[in-house]
């Protein structure tokens, strides 16, 4: 481990500073498809309860690849053959829907939920990590979809007891999103269009990485940050970190022993990085709406950092970068140009594309 990066600057993030990054970390990013409860325990309740698969590794394999992906599942025993009425727990799940050509089946998503724009007027039921199940009932669902169960350890022995079947697939990496999306598209009875958006996004993305593999000239040195208050970045093990390379950086943080390390602003002058792709949302918008310069109101501040002094400060609006969806390919491409350092408006690009 790099001496640079210290215990205190790297520890992992901490419920009630950030809400929105926690409950998009919670949902998202994390190692345990059960937020807040262990792999082990996870896997005592899904068996007590009936659930089909526990966190043991499932193998999906699409038809059109002579592969497996393996997954963590959690699954109630039975499933719907034809789901009509669907309640979706996470953004990326819901845009995978949609993507699936499914998106009229979903009767109700989270808060966060923005992408179509339609889905702003489906009923809510909470947040991410604060489903209320009676607002879920209210549905009247034949299942509900997700990554992760939030901070509600129980949310599954509850949707047992209300004998309403349910679908949860981790989705941490490309991988897990390729087979997550697949898994979701046979659920649904559309497991060829799953297959199909695979190769697109395998394509896309393979191609991309090709591109920045090529490039010829060192790799720079990037920071992929999530959150302001606290400082939250991408370290080795997160869906970012897996982006960060593909699209050709060398992440700062690779030494880190975290995958969302927190971090002081006195760690990240001492790291410099040449480019910061900065995804942080915030209920109130992103700091650079009055920023004074292109770097933004924030990073200004710090106008010793290589990246501030060249202006390769990169800011991303849409939460694309967040969700393991097939939208990712778009976020990559920029990623990959504002890596190289040609995309200084990397969030207006994103929004035209």
């Amino acid at each position: 481990m790099n001496s640079n990066l210290s215990e205190q600057s790297m520890r992992a993030p901490t419920p009630g500073k950030s809400h929105f990054f926690i409950a998009l970390a919670a949902a998202l990013l994390t190692g345990s498809i059960l937020a807040g409860c262990e792999p082990t325990s996870t896997a005592k309740q899904a068996s007590s309860n009936g659930a089909s698969e526990s966190t043991q590794a499932s193998k999906v394999a699409p038809k059109d690849d002579p592969g497996t992906t393996t997954l963590r599942v959690v699954a109630s025993q039975t499933l719907p053959t034809n789901p009509q009425r669907v309640v979706t727990l996470a953004p990326n799940v819901t845009e995978v829907i949609f993507a699936l050509g499914a998106g009229e089946r979903i009767v109700a998503v989270t808060r966060y939920d923005d992408y179509p724009a339609k889905v702003k007027k489906l009923p809510k039921i909470g947040g991410i990590i604060d489903v209320d199940l009676e607002a879920v009932l209210a549905q009247k669902p034949d299942l509900v979809l997700g990554t992760s169960a939030g901070s509600d350890g129980n949310l599954v022995a509850k949707l047992e007891k209300s004998k309403i079947p349910y679908l949860f697939v981790q989705m941490n990496t490309l991988e897990e999103t390729y087979g997550g999306i697949q898994k979701f598209g046979d659920t649904l009875g559309l497991g060829e269009k799953a297959a199909e958006i695979r190769a697109d996004m395998q394509s896309k993305i393979d191609a991309i990485a090709e591109s920045a593999k090529s490039a010829d000239q060192p790799k720079p040195r990037v920071m992929l940050v999530y959150g302001h208050d606290p400082l939250v970045a991408a370290g080795p093990g997160s869906f970012g970190h897996e982006m960060l390379e593909l699209a050709g950086g060398a992440n700062v943080l690779a030494d880190s022993p975290n995958p969302y390390p927190v971090l002081d602003i006195e760690k990240i002058l001492s790291l410099n990085p040449e480019r910061i792709i900065d995804a942080t949302i915030a209920p109130d918008g992103p700091d650079k709406v009055d920023a004074p310069s292109p770097t933004g109101a924030f990073w200004a501040k710090y106008s010793t950092l290589s990246a501030v002094k060249n202006n390769q400060v990169h800011y991303f609006d849409d939460p694309v970068l967040h969700r393991p969806a097939p939208r990712l390919v778009e976020g990559l491409e920029i990623m990959h140009k504002a890596i190289r350092g040609d995309a200084q408006n990397s969030a207006d690009a994103l929004k035209d594309d």
